[in-house]
């Protein structure tokens, strides 16, 4: 009778032991597998994956006064797992003035200018979204530069979460006052007509 009062007790007892290891060993592996992998994937040229592998880049573009294109900088950009993206532009060779080439009109570029995504709508143009301004150093030779990171916060489109720069088609750099808007407009039959028949962005990226 006392033997099995006594196997009663120690089957009850391991019975709780072992659920409570049970429970410890999947609360243990649901806070593993939501951990980020640690797994280093090596190439054969020793080329390992690490945080900077989702870093995007893009070239920053603008115009010169023979109406030409060339590159002033770079946007580096990384969409997080929450939908935030860390953007950084880095610019350098910015002028003092543009000149159209016939010498009729010249403008100074402002030392400060508004950083704007630039989304397409329905009528035929762009639709802004600010999301800081940059401003440039002091010049050498007449020439500056710039730096602008920021971290933009994610949107909601309907019921999911995006990344603010989904369906931006344009990061542009514009003048924070209208009596400084650039003295050229845009030509690219990429840019809807509407934003054609406005002054070009000194500088621009395209997404």
């Amino acid at each position: 009778m006392k033997f099995q009062q006594i196997s009663k007790y120690i089957g009850g007892l391991m019975l709780i032991i072992l659920g409570f290891s049970l429970g410890y060993f999947y609360g243990n592996r649901d806070r593993y597998d939501k951990k980020p992998d640690t797994i280093s994937l090596i190439g054969p040229n020793l080329s390992i994956q690490n945080s900077l592998s989702q870093l995007q880049t893009k070239a920053i573009l603008g115009i010169t006064e023979n109406n030409e294109i060339k590159t002033y900088g770079q946007f580096y950009y990384k969409i997080l797992p929450d939908k935030s993206t860390e953007v950084m532009f880095i610019m350098s060779d910015i002028p003092s003035s543009l000149r159209q080439a016939n010498l009729k009109a010249e403008k100074s570029i402002p030392n400060e200018l508004n950083i704007d995504l630039a989304r397409r709508t329905d009528d035929n143009d762009y639709q802004y979204t600010n999301i800081g301004k940059i401003t440039f150093d002091e010049p050498k030779n007449g020439i500056r530069s710039g730096k602008f990171p920021t971290i933009i916060k994610p949107i909601t489109v309907g019921n999911d979460l995006n990344s603010a720069i989904s369906n931006v088609k344009q990061v542009v750099f514009r003048p924070l006052k209208p009596e400084d808007d650039n003295i050229f407009k845009s030509t690219s039959s990429d840019v809807p007509l509407k934003a054609r028949d406005k002054p070009l962005p000194y500088f621009w990226v395209n997404l």
